[in-house]
C-alpha cells in the first residue's frame, strides 16, 4: 500500500514536471501540405534554440536571425529558414537558386500529449523494477563502502608504517650526515698536514742539496790541500836529500 501511494505521488510529480517543462521554452509545428505533413519541434536553453532530436536524426542548433526568423545550419549549400510572415509560419528551403516554401502550423498541444505519454510509460511494474534495481544498487554501494573501509584501514596502516620508516630514515640520515661532516673534517686535517709535510720535505730537499754541494766543495778543497801537502812533502824531502848529500861530500 505504501509503495502504491509512493508510485501515485511520483506519477503526479512527473505529470507536473512534464507539463511545466513542455509548456515553456518549446515550440511545436506541423509543417508541409496534407497528407505529407511532418512535425518540427524546437527548444530553447542557455545556448539558444535548437531542434528536438526525437523526430530528427540529430539535434540542430539554430540561429535567431531576428524575432521572426530561425536559421538552420547550412548543409551542402542548402539553406533553410523558419519565418513568421503575416502571422503565419513558413519553412523556406533555398537550394542552388530553387526556393521551396512549406506552411507550418503551431501545434504546441503536441508537447502536452508527449508529456502524458511519458507519464503513462511509468507503470507500477516499472516502479517495482526500479525499486529492485535501487535495492541492488544499495547492496552494491554497501559492499563498496565495506571494501572502502578495509582499504582505508590498510591505507592508515601503510601511512603509519611510512611515518615510522620516515622518522627512522630521517634519524639515520642525520647520523650519516654528522659522520660525513666528521670524516670531512679529518680529511681536511690530513690534507693540511700533507701540505705541511710536502713543504717541509721541500725544505729538507733544498737543505740536502746545499749540504751535498758544500760537501763536494769541501772534498775538492781537501783534494787540493792533500795535493799541496804532497807537493810540499816532496819538496821538503828533496831539500833534505840535497842537504845530506852536501854534508856527505869531503871538504878540501
Amino acid at each position: 500500500m505504501r509503495f502504491i501511494l509512493t508510485a501515485f505521488m511520483l506519477s503526479v510529480a512527473t505529470q507536473t514536471w512534464a507539463d511545466e517543462t513542455f509548456s515553456s521554452n518549446f515550440l511545436a509545428f506541423e509543417c508541409g501540405d496534407a497528407p505529407n505533413t511532418f512535425p518540427l519541434l524546437l527548444k530553447e536553453n542557455g545556448e539558444g534554440w535548437s531542434t528536438v532530436a526525437v523526430f530528427q536524426k540529430e539535434s540542430e542548433k539554430l540561429e535567431r536571425a531576428d524575432a521572426r526568423t530561425f536559421a538552420f545550419p547550412s548543409v551542402d549549400f542548402k539553406q533553410r529558414y523558419l519565418k513568421l510572415k503575416e502571422n503565419n509560419w513558413q519553412l523556406i528551403s533555398i537550394d542552388t537558386g530553387d526556393v521551396e516554401v512549406q506552411p507550418c502550423t503551431e501545434k504546441n498541444e503536441l508537447f502536452g500529449l508527449l508529456a502524458a505519454a511519458m507519464v503513462q510509460e511509468f507503470s507500477t511494474e516499472d516502479y517495482a523494477a526500479s525499486a529492485g534495481k535501487i535495492s541492488g544498487l544499495r547492496a552494491d554501494l554497501l559492499e563498496v563502502q565495506i571494501q572502502n573501509a578495509g582499504q582505508q584501514a590498510a591505507l592508515s596502516e601503510l601511512t603509519a608504517r611510512y611515518d615510522g620508516l620516515r622518522a627512522t630514515s630521517t634519524a639515520t640520515i642525520a647520523e650519516l650526515q654528522d659522520e660525513a661532516r666528521l670524516l670531512q673534517t679529518k680529511i681536511n686535517a690530513q690534507v693540511t698536514r700533507l701540505e705541511s709535510l710536502n713543504a717541509e720535505s721541500s725544505r729538507y730537499q733544498n737543505a740536502l742539496l746545499e749540504a751535498t754541494r758544500a760537501i763536494a766543495e769541501l772534498r775538492a778543497k781537501l783534494a787540493k790541500t792533500r795535493e799541496a801537502a804532497a807537493q810540499a812533502r816532496a819538496a821538503l824531502e828533496q831539500d833534505a836529500g840535497e842537504e845530506e848529500d852536501t854534508k856527505a861530500e869531503p871538504s878540501d
